[in-house]
């Protein structure tokens, strides 16, 4: 009765640990399932390593928005249209010379007019 006991709380204790951490992963964008075998087989030493680790959501973020760079960043569906051109003309137009800016992704960076 005691063993069965104890290998019911071992089991409840797993399953928690591996609940939180699949809950914590899917909140730092990353994967659930991978997290909830790692919690359920390394427990608190799972938890504590995906709290170390950063959400993937900063770093797609950081990755996607333009990096600081002298002149004034805008949306290049913006831009195009402002120019009166479609998106795909501005990034050839973009790699060709033709515009001096910088294609960041959906991001195009425009040097500042002088007024």
């Amino acid at each position: 009765m005691l063993v069965t006991l104890s290998i019911a709380f071992f089991l409840l204790f797993c399953i928690v640990h591996a609940c939180f951490c699949a809950w914590i992963a899917t909140q730092k964008n990353r994967s659930g399932l991978n997290w909830l075998f790692l919690g359920f087989f390394f427990g608190p030493l799972a938890i504590c390593a995906l709290i170390a680790v950063p959400s993937l959501r900063s770093e797609q973020k950081t990755a996607s928005s333009p990096k600081k760079v002298e002149g004034k960043y805008v949306e290049a569906l913006v831009y195009a249209y402002e120019q009166g051109i479609s998106v795909e003309e501005l990034k050839e137009k973009v790699e060709s010379g033709e515009i001096q800016a910088k294609m960041y992704g959906e991001w195009i960076v425009v040097p500042e007019e002088d007024s």
